[in-house]
């Protein structure tokens, strides 16, 4: 393991005797992230180099090459978060080859594959409108050495969704808001569109958890490889975590109680491996470590599983079917025409099978921003989403009957026996698997599903959702608020654990540096850690 010494601009570290409020997830490493984003600037400096030698003009030929037709001009070029784009227009629409940006993407080359496949399972499975995909390659088969790359359908549209739903009075371009004066016409219209997409992703299913893989000799889609998630990937570009220590590429699980104990048991690696802004002081330092040790520990008992599995036990456990999940599906890669109609869903990186209730969860989406980013604090986003909720889920609901009574048209007429049978089912108390998706997301809202989930999946802002949702709820009345009121679960050898853990994040704090830990070194470490916490 060695160290680099880099300059944070003059800024000094926080005072260690300074305790962190809890409604707040924990910061990116400044010096990671920010040596990412100059590894994506390198793209653009290069851009700019090519664009005045006139070389670009290979790119466009290279487009060409796999979209047929006649080329008319090039697009602008665009870079976004993750990816460039350079496009060409045809006589008969246009295509984009989109390059996978270095510094941002951890996983560049498999973070492609993975979405490829996916682009072509949702073209083939689903109606939802998607770019087709003309080829792609890894960075080695990229004109002029850009990277990774999609040579896919360019898809025109007026705008975004989120163009349409985002607070106008709000300048800061990363934190958008959902207006609360959108009219209820137009918020039924979009949301009614935008539930029929969930609907029917929500019957996508597979045996395993996670990405998915297309073998083109077969013609099949399989569960082939690690789920790569988004928040994986931030893991590494903004934390600084060693790739080496998440899940090996070619895993995949069998189970939810799996992925549940591996998204646990990567909340200890993040809080262990990033170095600057993890901590602000040692009880804040011991909060983060209670809170995830805590929350380990209901993961590895099985006591959240009958809520998350949606009352799964014994035999109908292991037949599990997973159901897809998108980390970047939201407002913002839904496209619209000038008519508030839906004309494309972009941005399928970060796709892959999961757990049955991520997918029942109500999308965290539907107030624009996330919970920990909210303007005020979770407790604040909580009950705003409430109300936004209702109208999303009777928008969903409408829907589900609609097609119900399409399926019962295209069935026939029912007899007499059929009315009895289904007013019988409905005298009944439902099963969790005959529940619709809107109740299903009703009852994962109301039983606070959600949080926990929420919480195993968002690495950066599980602290004030472990503190607000889930610590009373698992263990009952917190009068002292965080780790002093805990402290007593905790067996001696965890204590003991927790104070060389927080003396070692002490220290760091003190010095900001960029870290690089030799694989072997990283993943015997982090398991000396995990086994200290059984």
């Amino acid at each position: 393991m060695g160290t680099i010494e880099v300059s944070c601009d003059g800024a000094a570290p926080p005072a260690p005797s300074q305790k962190r409020d809890r409604e707040y997830g924990m910061c990116v490493d400044p010096l990671i992230d920010g040596r990412s984003e100059n590894r994506k600037n390198e793209l653009q400096r290069k851009l700019t180099t090519l664009k005045e030698e006139g070389r670009l003009y290979k790119i466009w030929k290279f487009i060409h090459k796999y979209r047929p037709g006649k080329p008319v001009r090039p697009l602008p070029n665009i870079q976004g978060g993750y990816n460039a784009v350079f496009g060409l227009e045809f006589t008969d629409g246009a295509a984009i080859m989109r390059v996978a940006l270095p510094g941002v993407n951890a996983f560049a080359e498999e973070k492609v594959r993975v979405e490829v496949a996916t682009l072509r399972y949702i073209e083939r499975m689903t109606s939802i409108p998607v770019p087709h995909v003309y080829h792609w390659g890894t960075a080695d088969e990229s004109p002029l050495g850009l990277g990774p790359f999609i040579i896919m359908d360019y898809i025109p549209h007026k705008c975004s969704l989120a163009d349409v739903l985002a607070d106008p009075s709000v300048e800061d371009s990363e934190r958008q808001y959902l207006d609360r004066n959108v009219p209820r016409d137009k918020l039924d219209r979009v949301y009614g569109q935008v539930a029929r997409i969930v609907l029917e992703l929500s019957r996508l299913e597979m045996s395993r958890i996670g990405s998915l893989a297309y073998d083109e000799d077969r013609d099949a889609f399989t569960v082939g490889s690690r789920p790569l998630t988004q928040d994986m990937n931030d893991l590494v570009v903004q934390g600084g975590i060693p790739p080496c220590v998440l899940p090996p590429e070619q895993t995949t699980y069998a189970s939810s109680r799996e992925w549940y104990e591996v998204l646990a048991d990567l909340h200890v690696a993040h809080l262990t491996f990033q170095r600057n802004e993890a901590i602000v002081s040692a009880d804040d330092c011991r909060d983060k470590f209670v809170a995830r040790y805590l929350f380990r520990q209901q993961v590895r008992q099985g006591k959240l599983l009958p809520d998350w599995e949606g009352g799964l036990s014994g035999k109908d456990r292991e037949e599990e079917k997973f159901k897809l999940r998108i980390d970047d599906f939201r407002p913002h890669n839904v496209l619209i025409d000038a008519d508030l109609n839906v004309v494309g869903v972009i941005d399928w990186e970060w796709a892959y099978f999961a757990p049955a209730s991520f997918r029942h969860d109500p999308p965290w989406w539907l107030l624009l921003g996330h919970p920990e980013f909210w303007r005020g604090t979770v407790l604040d986003w909580r009950n705003e989403f409430s109300d936004v909720l209702d109208v999303f889920c009777r928008a969903l609901q409408q829907v589900e009957e609609k097609e119900e009574q399409e399926k019962r048209e295209d069935d026939g007429e029912w007899s007499i026996d059929q009315h009895i049978d289904a007013l019988s089912l409905d005298a009944k108390e439902e099963s969790p698997m005959t529940l619709r998706l809107s109740e299903r997301m009703r009852q994962s809202w109301d039983a606070g599903t959600f949080w926990a989930n929420y919480a195993a999946c968002r690495f950066y802002g599980f602290d004030p959702v472990f503190w607000e949702f889930l610590d009373e709820r698992f263990f009952r009345k917190n009068a002292e608020g965080g780790f002093e009121g805990r402290i007593h679960l905790l067996p001696d050898k965890v204590r003991r654990r927790m104070e060389l853990f927080v003396d070692k994040k002490v220290e760091e704090s003190q010095e900001m540096k960029i870290e690089e830990w030799e694989s072997q070194q990283a993943r015997e470490y982090l398991a000396e850690i995990l086994a200290d916490l059984d």
